[in-house]
């Protein structure tokens, strides 16, 4: 363990299920190409799979470890695969992410390592036995990091955590390279966009939260209004097949495309008149800041974060995720008032360049990492 005076890295363990594309995974990313490293030495611990994110994160600089698979059962009590790979790196801090959290807490106690979680959002539903081996462990937990306000509310009044263990870092994003772009004609080639079509999108994994049959079903109804609409989804994800039934049963394959994983989420992001995110649950959507940040109007579910990232009547409009009919017509309202929609889109900038900006995140963990060495 580090003292005081000690001039060496600090040893960061992430401890994460992968770095699949996603919201946590891609902070996990960027946080590691943005911090100081001649302070911090990391490395992530995937317990499930690597992910395309694994490469990125390896370029940055971080090591990244496949751990072994863990005994169902027995792993919950002693992981001891994970207690060899932690020793043989010489912790001094474990950050775990979620779904990490219990197995993490059992290592930190094991070793004596203190050990920092974010929760990035809840699962929708949020199953009964999971908030109670969550809570049960989160006592070990020595700080909870919840990615907005509205989670730290949720998590305080569910698990019974107390206020002090409990603080807020919000999401932040690289203000200047999410910025306003022109379309690009060779994006506009690939996907076979007009100029004059209007373009409706989203990013985000194809999962259940994401709540992506809300959007098929209003964008069906939208089609009737604006016949030469565009629906782009960015992402993939365990619903894929179900997302594709549901278009080719809508008659909807013309105009919809899965567009899959992609690494040019800017120059998509910059192609869209309008972004939807529907979503049942979100903590701090690093893909709504991304395309607020690139100065797009917004529709999103009132859910979690996105009640406080988007100024419903100023940046974007705020709907129920069960409501398709609320966001068909936030949809439309935007499609059909486009000086509206800009003006939206640029007090959307204004918003996130003002509160959400990279730097500012990677400043606070860098200082919470040193109150965990140096409050011991």
């Amino acid at each position: 363990m580090l003292s005081k005076a000690s001039h060496h890295p600090i040893n960061i363990v992430h401890l994460t299920l992968s770095l699949e594309t996603g919201g946590a995974e891609t902070l996990i990313t960027r946080l590691i190409q943005r911090i100081d490293q001649q302070s911090f030495r990391l490395l992530v611990v995937c317990l499930c799979s690597r992910g395309p994110l694994a490469d990125l994160a390896e370029q940055a600089g971080a090591k990244v470890i496949l751990a072994d698979p863990m005994i169902r059962g027995a792993s919950l009590i002693y992981p001891y695969s994970l207690l060899r790979l932690i020793q043989r790196e010489k912790a001094d801090i474990i950050h775990s992410h979620s779904g990490c959290g219990p197995t993490a807490a059992l290592l930190s106690r094991y070793l004596r390592i203190p050990q920092i979680h974010t929760e990035h959002g809840r699962p929708f539903p949020d199953r009964r036995w999971m908030i109670e081996l969550e809570r049960l462990y989160g006592r070990q937990t020595r700080k909870i990091v919840a990615v907005s306000p509205l989670l730290k509310e949720y998590l305080q009044r569910v698990f019974r955590w107390p206020d002090e263990k409990v603080l807020v870092i919000e999401n932040g994003i690289d203000t200047d390279y999410f910025a306003p772009q022109p379309k690009s004609e060779k994006l506009m080639r690939e996907l076979e966009i007009e100029p004059d079509q209007k373009v409706i999108g989203s990013v985000g994994r194809l999962s259940q939260v994401k709540n992506y049959p809300l959007l098929l079903h209003a964008f069906k109804q939208i089609l009737s209004r604006h016949p030469k609409a565009k629906l782009l989804i960015v992402g993939e994800g365990p619903q894929r097949r179900s997302l594709e039934e549901i278009i080719n049963k809508s008659g909807l394959s013309a105009a919809c495309r899965l567009l899959g994983e992609r690494f040019d989420i800017r120059d998509l992001l910059c192609l869209m008149d309008v972004f939807v995110l529907p979503s049942w649950s979100e903590g701090t959507s690093l893909s709504l800041l991304e395309a607020m940040s690139c100065a797009r109007p917004v529709v999103a579910s009132c859910v979690g974060g996105n009640q406080e990232i988007v100024q419903a009547g100023r940046c974007g409009f705020l709907a129920s995720p069960h409501d398709v009919s609320a966001f068909v017509y936030s949809i439309q309202t935007l499609l059909d008032h486009p000086l509206m929609a800009r003006r939206f889109g640029d007090c959307a900038r204004e918003v996130v360049v003002e509160r959400y900006h990279l730097r500012a995140m990677v400043e606070r963990y860098e200082e919470l990492y040193r109150q965990m060495i140096f409050s011991q």
